[in-house]
């Protein structure tokens, strides 16, 4: 996967897929942070693993795994998609 790291308002951003960004983040915010553990609870709830989200949504595992700890901010096309998919289960 080609990817794009480029600055804006002095954030550094990454394109992950086209039309979709997540800002990268050395230390993430409480906010962030918050935001990923109610992911991977949702995730965990549905039974799913991170591999099978990372599968459906056509993204690594890693990547997955990164937005869950907070180290990358997903976008909100990303987070709906992912509840969307865990509450299917």
């Amino acid at each position: 996967m080609q990817t794009l790291t480029f600055v804006v308002a002095g954030e550094e951003w990454i394109a992950v897929r086209k039309g979709d960004f997540a800002r990268l983040v050395d230390e993430p915010t409480p906010k962030e942070a918050a935001l990923g553990k109610r992911l991977r609870a949702a995730r965990l709830a549905s039974g799913l693993t991170q591999a099978d989200i990372a599968r459906r949504m056509r993204r690594t595992q890693a990547t997955v795994s990164r937005i869950e700890s907070g180290r990358v901010r997903p976008s909100r096309r990303y987070v709906e998609r992912v509840l969307a998919l865990c509450a299917r289960r």
